[in-house]
């Protein structure tokens, strides 16, 4: 009776099953960190001279297979006014 060693093969199916899986949640990752990075560079709003509301731009992980960005934060509260938008209101000077 001849044994066949079938461990090589074996291993050679697990490297197809993880490298494209891993392949693909390295390239979403990088698409995240892409358009983190092109939110970062617009000129869509004018940031103010702290550039807090752009150094809070960041990617964050949710699960395996779903990536976000996001900004806000401490020192940005104001993020979500940036992107939301507020209704007509009057702006008064504190002093």
């Amino acid at each position: 009776m001849t044994k066949l060693d079938a461990s090589g093969t074996i291993a050679g199916l697990h490297a197809l099953e993880v490298g494209p899986r891993a392949d693909a949640r390295q390239a979403l990752g990088q698409g995240a960190a892409y358009a983190a990075e092109v939110a970062r560079r617009t000129t869509t709003f004018k940031d103010g001279p702290n550039a807090s509301l752009r150094k809070s731009i960041r990617r964050g992980v949710r699960g395996e297979w779903s990536m976000f960005v996001i900004a806000g934060g401490r020192g940005a509260q104001h993020a979500l006014f940036v992107e939301g938008g507020t209704k007509a209101h009057d702006i008064r000077p504190k002093r």
